[in-house]
């Protein structure tokens, strides 16, 4: 059965069907390792998004502070430099609350997502993202704005 099933392998190389439903979200990524930063910003490409990445918290602040209403999307590393995902969470949600926020993390435990959530993320993946993993956060939060 063709569906959401599509575990492993490239975006690239999955069936449409199976590549998301959602297109055309603004997203902020926000990581410290540039090889992450990379690959998220070809994959929410080749799935339709519009992505814009920053390698510094601080500078992912000024950006949205700037332009707020400009992404429909933030996906954030837990470990940062200057300032956590979760910090990062909070500051984001004070100037837009109801931006969809998720936070990811090489190193998830219990403690970091459940705080993130309290926070006001949406979600807390765990890294390396999977691609189906990717996707279902993607369309969850894109469908849920488009209730709101």
């Amino acid at each position: 059965m063709m569906g959401k099933d599509i575990e492993k392998g490239e975006i690239a190389r999955a069936p449409l069907e199976l590549r998301g439903a959602m297109t055309g979200a603004r997203v902020l990524v926000v990581d410290d390792d540039r090889p992450t930063l990379t690959m998220l910003e070809i994959t929410m490409s080749r799935l339709g998004h519009l992505c814009e990445t920053a390698d510094d918290p601080e500078e992912a602040l000024a950006r949205f502070e700037g332009k707020p209403d400009q992404f429909d999307l933030v996906l954030t590393d837990y470990e940062m430099p200057n300032m956590n995902g979760n910090e990062l969470t909070r500051r984001i949600r004070d100037i837009r609350p109801d931006i969809a926020v998720y936070v990811c993390s090489g190193l998830p435990d219990e403690k970091r997502a459940s705080e993130a959530v309290r926070l006001g993320a949406r979600g807390f993946l765990s890294k390396p993202i999977e691609h189906w993993r990717l996707i279902s956060m993607l369309d969850r939060a894109l469908a849920t704005d488009l209730d709101a």
